[in-house]
């Protein structure tokens, strides 16, 4: 990726000769605004006369209008920092371009629509669970304790991650509407559920809590693994997956990054919890060439289950209320997790 001055118009079809040699003719057409957040998507059409020669994407965030930059605490632009960081051979993504002010950025990358995951409530083939999860393993093994991550002070921490959705988060900063509202529902179902301990890991400052998990070793974390923010690299022979959308990338234990995708992908899994946790155990065994005895392994998957439910338990008890298929099962399995370790971290 190379990184554009500011003085460089994003939308010089003269920018991209190299990409489209032939292209005689540049079309930009406004897109939706990218999922919850207030970014911006516009799609760069090139035209040899009529006859169309591809396209890529353009997302420009204006970080005081983003609501989950704002929330998250992103006053430099954690997204564009963090690609900067990345190695290509390691963690692949889209990017072609980088252009950054003081308050936005722009970011121009390849077109992978086609190249998506599938967006349905169908789920993986557990060999695409696998690959996943060895993408996402070799990362963490990658970048494990590496100084220029843990000296990256725009990426999150443990306790970021924790406090961003959680209900005190809600209280302080409400999400737009829409999102907002569920949110609120789902903390507030999930409040008549639990009792008085657990609503308190819910509820509670997170340093109060994730100081119990200072001495796991961190990573570079993606922070936002669900399966709509990856893209198959080679799907001929699941090679592995490419990830975009850094905005919650952390310096965090890798089971951080567990948790989260076992709750935001829920419905997708190819096999149960148990299982996943397990292939991905298995696969940061073999990335890190090191082992965790079954102690250590307890420990760090007690921090996935506080950062899955921290994150998207209201989603679980909102689900729960409106007695969605699945919901009660969902829901006694993240209780459960809780519970096992209310003793350790609770107050």
């Amino acid at each position: 990726m190379q990184q554009l001055d500011n003085d460089t118009d994003i939308f010089d079809l003269a920018l991209y000769r190299d990409i489209f040699p032939q292209a005689d003719r540049l079309l930009v057409e406004e897109r939706d605004h990218a999922g919850f957040s207030g970014a911006y998507l516009k799609t760069l059409q090139f035209y040899h006369g009529e006859e169309w020669c591809g396209q890529l994407m353009a997302k420009q965030v204006v970080l005081n209008e983003d609501w989950l930059s704002v929330r998250s605490g992103d006053r430099v632009g954690r997204e564009a920092l963090c690609i900067t960081l990345l190695n290509n051979e390691v963690v692949q993504g889209p990017y072609i371009y980088l252009q950054q002010s003081t308050n936005s950025y722009v970011l121009i990358m390849h077109d992978v629509s086609d190249d998506l995951l599938p967006d349905n409530r169908e789920p993986l083939m557990v060999a695409e669970e696998l690959s996943i999860l060895k993408s996402l393993a070799r990362m963490h093994a990658y970048y494990w304790q590496k100084n220029e991550v843990a000296d990256a002070s725009f990426l999150m921490s443990l306790t970021d991650l924790c406090d961003l959705m959680s209900p005190r988060a809600q209280e302080l900063m409400p999400a737009p509407s829409g999102i907002g509202d569920w949110m609120t529902e789902g903390w507030a179902h999930a409040q008549s559920q639990l009792s008085d301990e657990l609503w308190s890991l819910m509820s509670c400052p997170a340093a109060s809590i994730t100081a119990a998990f200072k001495d796991l070793p961190c990573t570079l974390i993606h922070g936002d693994a669900k399966l709509a923010n990856m893209y198959w690299t080679s799907y001929a022979d699941l090679r592995g997956v490419g990830f975009f959308d850094w905005a919650f990338a952390a310096y965090a234990p890798a089971t951080a990054e567990l948790g989260w995708y076992l709750a935001v992908n829920a419905s997708r899994l190819a096999v149960d919890k148990y299982t996943c946790i397990q292939l991905y155990r298995q696969s940061l065994i073999e990335a890190l060439s090191l082992s965790f005895n079954d102690s250590e392994w307890e420990h760090m998957l007690d921090c996935a289950i506080l950062v899955g439910a921290r994150m998207l338990l209201w989603t679980k008890a909102r689900n729960l209320k409106n007695q969605v298929s699945g919901a009660e099962s969902e829901w006694n399995w993240w209780l459960a997790g809780l519970e096992r370790i209310k003793m350790n971290i609770g107050d």
